[in-house]
Order: C-alpha cells, then sequence, then structure tokens
C-alpha cells in the first residue's frame, strides 16, 4: 500500500512543473495581477487590453552590413522565418514601415540597388522618427524585432515550444546567414528561470539525500541501516511533491526549496527511530516488537517537533503575497507527509525481513550506533591532561560554591 501511495504521488508530482514561472510573485489575493505595489492603482486591467511585456519576445540582429542587398535580404528572409513559426501572432520591425512623408512607399525595398541607393536607404531609415533610436541603433548596425505570442500572458508549456522553435531559427540565421542574431525578452527570462529553479532543485534534493546517508553512515556504520534511515524522508519528500502537482502548486523562487527541507525534517525522526529499534533489536526483541516500541516510545515526541515545525511553517500562510502563502501552506503539508511516512515505514522496513541485517553482530550484543563514536572522542580529549585538570578543577569550585552558599 505505501508503495501504491508513493507511484501515486509521483505520478500528481508532475503537473508542479512551473508552468506558470514567476507569475506568482507578481499575483494578488484575488488572482488578478497587480503591478502597483503601493496598492493605490490596479494595472490588469489594461495591460490586458493593451498587451503586455511577457508575450513579446526581443530579437536583436547585428550586421556590419546590414544595409546592403545582402543584409537586407536575409533580415527579410528572417522576418517571414518568424512570421510563419507556430504560436507566434505578430512581427514588428523596421521591414514594416513606409518612408517618411509617404504611405505606400516602403522604407526596406525590394529589388536589388546601387550602394549609393542603400547608404541613402540607410540614412533615411536612422533619420525615420519611428526607426532611428527605436528599432534601429544610431550606428545603423543592429536591428529590433519584436515578436509577439499568441495568447494574453501565455503559460510557460506555451511558451517553451515556441522559444524552442525561435532559437532554432536563429541558430540555423546565425550560421548560414551574415546576421548575428540573439533573443530576449520576459518569456525568455521566465523560461530559463524556471528551467534554472529546475536545475537548482533537483541539485539540493541530491546534495541533501547524500549528506543525510553520510551522516546515516556515521551513525550506524550498516548499508541496511542507512537505506532504511533515508527511504522513509525520501518517500515523504516525493509525497509533497505530489501534493503540489495534486492541488496544481507551480514551482517558483520559493518552493522550490521544498525537498531539501521536508526530506531533512523527516531524516531527524527517521535517524532517532531507527537508533531505538536497533537498541530493541540488540536487546534481544524481535522485529516487530522492537519497531512497534520504537514507535511508542518516540512517536509522541516526533510528532510534537513535526507539529511545531509545521506550525512554524504554516505562519507563513498568513502573508498577502500569494508565493509566499503558498511556500508556507506547502511546507506545513509536506512535514506532516513526511512524519507519517516515518512512523509508517520505517517500522514497516525494519519489520520486515530487511530487519534480520539492522544488526551487524549479534553475538557481541551491542549496536554500531553513535556511541563508539562518543567514546573515541572521549578518549581523544583524555590525551590532553591540562584539559582535563582545568575541567576538574572548574567543576569542583563550582561544587564548593553551591555547597557553601547561604541556601545551604
Amino acid at each position: 500500500g505505501v508503495i501504491g501511495i508513493d507511484v501515486e504521488y509521483g505520478r500528481r508530482g508532475g503537473g508542479g512543473r512551473g508552468r506558470g514561472g514567476g507569475d506568482l510573485f507578481f499575483q494578488a489575493e484575488d488572482g488578478i495581477r497587480d503591478y502597483d505595489v503601493t496598492g493605490v492603482q490596479t494595472c490588469a486591467l489594461p495591460i490586458y487590453e493593451f498587451g503586455s511585456f511577457d508575450d513579446e519576445i526581443l530579437v536583436l540582429v547585428a550586421s556590419d552590413n546590414l544595409f546592403s542587398y545582402e543584409g537586407l535580404g536575409d533580415f527579410r528572409e528572417l522576418i517571414d522565418t518568424l512570421r510563419e513559426l507556430e504560436g507566434v501572432n505578430a512581427v514588428f520591425s523596421m521591414a514594416d514601415m513606409r518612408r517618411a512623408g509617404s504611405r505606400v512607399v516602403p522604407l526596406i525595398p525590394f529589388a536589388r540597388a546601387s550602394p549609393d541607393r542603400y547608404e541613402r536607404i540607410r540614412r533615411d531609415a536612422r533619420d525615420h522618427p519611428l526607426v532611428g533610436g527605436h528599432s534601429l541603433s544610431l550606428h545603423s548596425d543592429t536591428a529590433l524585432v519584436l515578436v509577439q505570442l499568441e495568447g494574453h500572458w501565455p503559460s510557460i508549456d506555451a511558451m517553451q515550444p515556441v522559444v524552442s522553435r525561435l532559437r532554432s531559427v536563429t541558430a540555423d540565421f546565425n550560421r548560414d546567414s551574415t546576421l548575428r542574431i540573439s533573443i530576449s525578452g520576459m518569456p525568455i527570462v521566465r523560461l530559463d528561470s524556471l528551467v534554472s529553479v529546475q536545475r537548482e532543485q533537483l541539485r539540493f534534493t541530491i546534495f541533501a539525500l547524500i549528506l543525510a546517508s553520510v551522516i546515516s553512515w556515521l551513525v550506524f556504520r550498516q548499508i541496511v541501516a542507512v537505506l532504511v534511515a533515508t527511504m522513509a524522508p525520501l518517500a515523504g519528500t516525493f509525497w509533497a511533491l505530489g501534493l503540489m502537482g495534486w492541488m496544481g502548486i507551480e514551482i517558483n523562487g520559493f518552493n522550490m526549496l521544498l525537498p531539501p527541507l521536508v526530506l531533512v525534517v523527516g531524516f531527524t525522526d527517521s535517524l532517532h527511530l531507527m537508533v531505538d529499534i536497533r537498541h530493541g533489536l540488540s536487546g534481544g526483541r524481535s522485529r516487530k516488537h522492537a519497531a512497534a516500541a520504537a514507535v511508542e516510545r518516540l512517536g509522541s515526541a516526533c510528532f510534537l517537533t513535526s507539529l511545531t515545525t509545521a506550525i512554524g511553517f504554516g505562519s507563513l500562510g498568513l502573508s498577502q503575497t500569494v508565493s509566499i502563502r503558498e511556500f508556507g501552506w506547502v511546507c506545513a503539508c509536506g512535514t506532516a507527509l513526511s512524519f507519517l511516512a516515518v512512523v509508517t515505514m520505517v517500522p514497516l522496513l525494519a519489520s520486515s525481513p530487511l530487519g534480520r541485517f539492522l544488526v551487524a553482530s549479534p553475538a557481541a550484543g551491542r549496536l554500531q550506533t553513535a556511541e563508539p563514536l562518543s567514546t573515541r572522542r572521549l578518549a581523544w580529549l583524555l590525551r590532553f591532561p591540562r584539559l582535563r585538570i582545568r575541567s576538574e578543577e572548574r567543576r569542583v569550585g563550582k561544587e564548593g560554591r553551591s555547597r557553601w552558599s547561604p541556601e545551604h
């Protein structure tokens, strides 16, 4: 049953891929995006009517010989290719402009012209009130193309294939033409930020898992004990991610810290239970009795620690910022799920046939826990007699002062 829950939560966890990107940072409580941090005026409706920067990609086209037959030919071919891309609503550039004083004659001619004619076209474009300094640099070697995507505020899922096709087109033109093309804009920033967040989330989770495994190995010195101690917190982490997907909560810069946090919180309870179970096994108890006794003895303590941690995270739910509020609730639920995973999976795994390998040497009648490590540290400290004598002098002095105090 526990394995089935893991699979189901892991399957649902695919929904938390971060479809909204950074939208959650600029979202008001009623779900309408509010860019006015003072709260005096809401700009969502004007942005919806007239467009926003979230659906516009900036294509920067540079060339040492842009105003030539080859340069302008490649530029027009680029514009036509961008307009044919699926998911692109419109493309705006200086190629759409008309010559100043004319409503018909285009600013950029289609036919081949003489070098003097191209120089005059360059000057006309630079002096054009809507082109020079706007979509064309003052040196006339860099042009700006605006690519508008379909839909208002497109999601990450909608932008990702369009951006991939756009990058493929720019790579082809950089290789086969005289143009040097680069892209930017809010969709690119959102998409790259999400990819970076996902990569960092995986990196942090793997680092936390490795650190937990190393600590388990230093405490137990046994592979099976390390696996049992880390599998339950890892399952709780999968459950928390599955809960995010089931609730439709998207990955952002805040909740990317959820997996390592839940893993570390659950690992502390798992470590305490494993130490107690191994003590019970070394005392001659059966696997089931040792697991049940550990839960009975430490279950309430682990519950209280998880409860206080969940309350601390849940206090963030009082925030007026949606991203912080969701982060608090998700971490609180993740802490609860991690506790459930630990108190169910650790006893189950310890009472299973794996429990036979939790005690390295039953004939020795003791466990290889943190006690030998503490003993070795104490032995190392006893090598320095001066430190030991000074410690004893301070202890005796404190006892003497307390014994001769007026209260005694």
